[in-house]
């Protein structure tokens, strides 16, 4: 069984989901010598005993470093060295060697094939703030999709995302809709039917908030895009009438106030998450904690289904997923990327709702 703390809504693009690869140092050799990698994947070389670096060389010329890539000590006082492959490696055979004293010529030398890439990239989803809105979302064969609607005095949200590669979306909106840039601190109103291009490297937040209530106020927001995900664990759907979704840094939040709100979280395939539980939270195939409970909790292979007050008679359900596996509450992946720090001060907080807001209440569509 492979262990795998549930991304949820935070990473669920392929390119998300990046692999740490571990090489090993002993003696003269990093085992395995030969790795394949694809951008965004970090290399974690663990040291075993001596003295040594690595860093990139030329391969014509095997024991003379370069070091465009890297140049990394790994000794007793630094044990673990890491490198998140870039972008701007894809397609590259990147050799490296150790240049400390003969090592190099002891053949103590590495290589690292780095994938081409897909230059329409994934999405990475980071704040997620959803209140008074029905939502869903599904990925199903190669395509990626959400959906948002609602009406009332409180019926808002915010989805901040960052694009992996440039990406066309296909979105539909109605009412007031809007999709922010932060490095332009710009707020674009939204309508109809439209497809609009995401660039690499930006982040975004889809933002929405009812005028009023009725259908005067309504918010629709559907966006889908195509993914090449093959291993994107195991949270396949969620489905929510009127409960509300949150997730910044490293947890999310699904919750359920009143009897005539309900929700779902879809899984499949063979894991194992991290969640604790308040109130009316069930599942007819998985084991969960108990009210008030954390732990983690085993998937084993096929569908399943995580529900909140699925009877309709409680008014309290609580779910909270744990993602990441530092529990930095950075919610960001090991090359130090933060999708939901929409300002871009390397710290996920309320500033980056606030940053939202502000352009909101300058720009409002």
């Amino acid at each position: 069984m492979k262990t795998i703390i549930v991304g949820s809504l935070l990473m669920i693009s392929s390119a998300s989901f990046a692999d740490t690869l571990v090489v090993e140092q002993s003696g003269y050799n990093f085992t395995p010598q030969t790795i394949n990698a694809a951008p965004g994947d970090t290399i974690r070389w663990v040291w075993g005993n001596g003295n040594h670096t690595m860093v990139d060389a030329d391969l014509a010329d095997p024991c003379q470093e370069i070091g465009d890539w890297f140049d990394l000590p790994l000794n007793s006082s630094d044990t673990i060295a890491e490198w998140v492959v870039p972008e701007e490696a894809a397609g590259q055979e990147i050799y490296y060697i150790c240049d400390i004293g003969n090592h190099c010529d002891n053949e103590m030398v590495g290589y690292i094939n780095v994938d081409e890439g897909d230059s329409d990239g994934g999405l990475r989803i980071g704040i997620v703030d959803i209140q008074d809105c029905n939502f869903s979302f599904s990925n199903d064969a190669g395509v990626e999709s959400f959906y948002l609607s609602g009406s009332g005095d409180r019926a808002n949200f915010t989805i901040g995302v960052e694009p992996e590669g440039d990406i066309a979306i296909e979105t539909y909106a109605y009412g007031n809709v809007g999709i922010y840039q932060a490095s332009t601190n710009t707020l674009t109103p939204l309508s109809g039917l439209a497809t609009i291009t995401l660039s690499s490297g930006e982040k975004y937040a889809f933002v929405a908030e009812s005028l009023s209530a009725g259908k005067g106020g309504e918010i629709v927001l559907e966006f889908g895009y195509a993914s090449d995900c093959d291993d994107c664990g195991p949270f396949i759907g969620l489905s929510s009438q009127g409960c509300s979704v949150t997730s910044v840094g490293d947890q999310f939040m699904f919750k359920s106030t009143s009897v005539d709100r309900t929700g779902a979280i879809l899984l499949e395939g063979e894991a194992e998450i991290t969640l604790s539980i308040a109130g009316a939270v069930t599942s007819d195939t998985l084991s969960l904690p108990a009210s008030g409970e954390e732990s983690a909790v085993s998937i084993p292979a096929g569908s399943h289904t995580i529900e909140l007050n699925a009877d309709e008679d409680a008014q309290f359900a609580l779910l909270t997923m744990y993602m990441g596996e530092d529990g930095d509450g950075d919610g960001g992946g090991d090359d130090g990327s933060l999708p939901e720090d929409v300002n871009e001060d390397g710290i996920v907080d309320v500033s980056d709702l606030l940053a939202i807001i502000a352009a909101w209440g300058a720009t409002s569509p």
